[in-house]
Parts: structure tokens; C-alpha cells; sequence
């Protein structure tokens, strides 16, 4: 139903469509909300960033800035496979390589026989060595956030050198390919708005003749106000704004722990203020998911309240829908 009102937004005009639509979501995450299972973790080994990103929420972020302590990220792994939650991302507001000790913390994930899903990284910092220590380890996807084809639209976005970032993914991809490492994916991505629209096409030229076809790909994701907590413009579709339902982000089988140990409510969270609780406190990752504090929300967003939660308000990602993420095969 999704993917047909996506390429024929015009039926979203129809009244009687619109709430066939409404009602169909309705009892779709009703008969979903008793018991949401977790396979899924993204934990935020740090949310430290040594980029600059004129529209990221974390220029925006007040919480404290931190590198999560090893023994409390053991603590969560441990947490994790105990309740046979088996995939792992890591990182989430902030460069995982500005954390020292995020091979340290690799290892225990891999000898806890945690699948070793998916890492997001502006590459600034992955240099030769801990390119080669990263591929030893069975990661699924490796995702490059890279926002212009050109050095100096690049610089103005993220204030960092697009000579060493573009030199370390390079490094990379010729490190993978001497270790034969073609189960590992990259992605390159790139936030699109105003400031680099104009080089979409360049960059997608570019980088895909240093991608392996088949394997790789290239994400184009449109700049958010990160759920209106930000002044940053949404550069989506607007007609995605027609109709809006449940978002499935709170039913999600990924579970996100900040760096404190707090969980948030969705990856647009960034300020994790939504109480619903702390992993540490808990000692459980699936009671929190599943607390009387979620149970609340998903109501909400199932009564069409939406405008009851702070987060969601003002949220783009809640809309039926959303071509804010392109995805282009090489």
C-alpha cells in the first residue's frame, strides 16, 4: 500500500483514501504494540564529533559530550546477548573514531558473538592502520558520510579536509580489495540540500567508478530538521506531508542506547529526553522497549496524538510518504 501511494501521491487528495489509509496503519501497529522483539542495537560509543556540519543537530546537541567507558559498553553487549539481541551498529550524534578505544570495544562485541552489522564514519580519522584492524572484524556495512564532490563545498559543510577523507576512503577500498573483503559493503552517503544539490550528479560519477558493482552502493538523504528540534529546512518531497500516520521507528527492532545509557526514542532523538528510561538502571533492553513509557507513546502515534509528544510535533519522518533517502546501486 506504501510504495503505491509513494508513486501516486495525488490519490492521498481522496478523503475516502486517506482514511482507508489511516485505518489501515491503525490496526497494523495495534495488533504490533503488546511486545515489540529486539534483534537489534545501535549504541553511541561516543557523542563527541570533530566535524563541523552546518546541518547537523549536533552543533544544536546541549546533553554533555562523552566517550562511553568500556566496562559500561561491555556491561550493554553483555545485556544484549543475554536477551539474544545479535546485531550491532555503532555510532549515533558523533564520529565513532573520536573514540580511542572503539577497536577495544570491536573485540569484546565479536568474541560475545555479536554480528558486527553496520558502522557510519566521516573517515577523517580512519587512518591506514585502523582501516586494517576493521577489516578483521565480520562487519556487514561500513558507511561513509562524505556531503559534496568538491573540496570546497565539502569544507564548507563539514569543516574538514576533503583531501584526507577522500585519501582514507581510498585506503580503504584498497584494503578491502587485497583482503578480498567483498562481503563488507560501503556505503557512500551524502546529505543533500541547497549548499551541494548541484553536485549530486558529480558525485555519484565519482565515486561510483571506485565502488564495486554489485556490492556497493550511493545514498542521497535530504537534509531534516531532525523531528523541528533544529532550524534546518526539510528538503524533501512536500507532498510527503499529505497524510500522516504511525511511525515505525517506535516499533523498531533496533534499540538505541545513548552514551550515558539512556534509550532513545527514535534516531532523531538527540537530546534523549523522552524518559524512557536508562540500561543501566534497568538491566534489561527489551523491559525498556516494551515499558508502560513506549506502550504510551505508540498509542499516541496509533490515536493520531501526535502533536502530544515533543519530539514528534513537528517530525517529518511520520508521513506515509517521504522520499527523503535515495538509494543508487553502482
Amino acid at each position: 500500500m506504501k510504495s503505491t501511494m509513494c508513486r501516486h501521491p495525488f490519490l492521498l487528495y481522496n478523503p475516502a483514501v486517506k482514511f482507508a489509509v489511516r485505518m489501515y496503519y491503525k490496526a497494523l501497529w495495534s495488533n504490533r504494540s503488546s511486545f515489540v522483539n529486539l534483534t537489534d542495537i545501535a549504541i553511541e560509543n561516543t557523542n563527541i564529533c570533530n566535524a563541523s556540519c552546518t546541518m547537523c543537530a549536533h552543533k544544536s546537541m546541549k546533553r554533555a559530550k562523552a566517550i562511553m567507558p568500556y566496562e559500561e559498553y561491555c556491561k550493554i553487549i553483555d545485556i544484549a546477548i543475554k536477551e539474544d539481541i545479535t546485531h550491532l551498529y555503532l555510532g549515533q550524534l558523533g564520529e565513532p573514531f573520536a573514540d580511542n578505544g572503539i577497536v577495544d570495544k570491536m573485540d569484546y562485541a565479536a568474541r560475545c558473538g555479536m554480528e558486527l552489522y553496520s558502522i557510519t564514519t566521516n573517515a577523517s580519522l580512519l587512518d591506514k592502520e585502523t582501516s586494517e584492524r576493521l577489516l578483521g572484524y565480520p562487519w556487514k556495512s561500513i558507511s561513509f558520510s562524505v556531503d559534496g564532490a568538491k573540496k570546497d563545498t565539502y569544507k564548507s559543510i563539514r569543516g574538514l579536509d576533503y583531501n584526507v577523507v577522500e585519501n582514507n576512503i581510498l585506503t580503504f577500498l584498497r584494503l578491502r580489495k587485497k583482503a578480498k573483503r567483498f562481503d563488507l559493503r560501503v556505503r557512500m552517503q551524502m546529505v543533500v540540500y541547497d549548499k551541494n544539490r548541484h553536485e549530486v550528479d558529480d558525485y555519484f560519477n565519482t565515486w561510483k567508478s571506485r565502488l564495486v558493482p554489485g556490492v556497493d552502493d550511493i545514498a542521497f538523504l535530504h537534509a531534516t530538521n531532525y523531528a523541528g528540534l533544529t532550524d534546518i529546512e526539510y528538503t524533501g518531497n512536500l507532498d510527503s506531508k499529505m497524510l500522516r500516520i504511525p511511525c515505525g521507528r517506535i516499533w523498531n527492532f533496533m534499540i538505541i542506547v545513548s552514551v550515558n545509557g539512556n534509550i532513545q526514542l527514535c534516531c532523531w532523538d538527540y537530546e534523549v529526553d523522552n524518559e524512557i528510561g536508562n540500561v543501566f538502571k534497568e538491566g534489561s533492553l527489551k523491559a525498556l522497549w516494551n515499558n508502560s513509557r513506549m506502550k504510551h507513546f505508540r498509542q499516541l502515534h496509533i490515536n493520531g496524538d501526535f502533536d502530544k509528544i515533543p519530539l514528534c510535533k513537528n517530525c517529518n519522518a511520520n508521513y506515509l510518504a517521504k522520499p527523503y533517502f535515495e538509494l543508487r546501486p553502482v
